[in-house]
């Protein structure tokens, strides 16, 4: 996802993605139909063919809501890790953000959380305050597939979560960020929020990255980072250390998603054109 707005850049390219128009930081999305503004995966409305019909009696499955930002002058922001629970760097994310005090969301893969490895380090992070949240049992282009593919994907990683931290999740975050009908009627089924970011730091170019983002950084921001598959290397790692520090000394409070949203205003403005 790129956007002309907040700085964004993508981690690992995903196929034929289409390119999302920056709205006020949220977007209700009909769930058989496009997102407001925003460009989505089309083509693909297809592969709602094989979802239920939709109840006019469930709010639920009329939108699905999509966040990368909230408004507010306060200093809160929403660090956020995708692909893990990793053992090679969770413990390290884990480490720094409990050395600093901040809280993070963790979007993990319902495949990673399935192994006893996995499960105990999502449960560690649970216990120390961090939400855990979707992404997908596998990392595929969920916009290219059926509705009972990606239900059965959220399912199975909403499962293992659960059983991780005795919560159901209600936050998620596609793979690529990719966006479809399917997704948005699946989200609304389910009554999950859609959550993408503002800002993204990737271990290509982490120092610039974070610099960017520390000099440009407002409230509410959602920071993406990757604390699992190929993205982590250890000068991320070190990154995420001054990054938090930086955060901490500047006197800024890192929350989860959950906690942002309930502490930030809802209401969103169309930008002026």
């Amino acid at each position: 996802m790129s956007s002309p707005g907040p700085t964004n850049h993508a981690a690992h390219a995903a196929p034929s993605r289409r390119t999302l128009l920056a709205g006020a930081g949220g977007v209700a999305v009909g769930a058989l139909g496009g997102i407001g503004g925003y460009a989505v995966w089309r083509g693909h409305a297809r592969n709602l063919q094989d979802a239920p019909p939709r109840s006019e009696d469930d709010p639920r499955a009329l939108s699905a809501q999509v966040i990368f930002r909230r408004a507010g002058g306060k200093k809160l922001i929403a660090l956020t890790f995708d692909d893990g629970p990793d053992p090679r760097w969770t413990p390290t994310v884990r480490d720094t953000l409990n050395r600093h005090g901040a809280r993070a969301t963790f979007f993990q893969m319902g495949n990673a959380l399935q192994t006893p490895e996995g499960l105990a380090l999502a449960s560690a992070l649970a216990g120390d305050g961090h939400e855990l949240a979707i992404h997908a049992d596998t990392h595929e282009n969920l916009a290219t597939l059926s509705y009972a593919e990606v239900t059965r994907q959220v399912e199975v990683t909403a499962r293992a979560s659960q059983e991780a931290s005795g919560k159901i999740p209600r936050l998620w975050r596609p793979p690529y960020g990719a966006l479809s009908a399917t997704v948005a009627k699946v989200a609304a089924d389910r009554g999950l929020q859609l959550i993408l970011w503002s800002h993204h730091i990737t271990g290509a170019d982490p120092e610039w990255m974070r610099e960017r983002l520390l000099a440009s950084a407002n409230g509410g921001e959602i920071v993406l980072l990757h604390d699992g598959r190929g993205d982590p290397n250890r000068e991320l790692m070190d990154s995420l250390g001054k990054l938090v520090g930086k955060l901490q000394r500047d006197g800024w409070e890192m929350l989860t998603v959950s906690e942002l949203l309930a502490r930030t205003p809802a209401a969103n403005k169309p930008a002026n054109r």
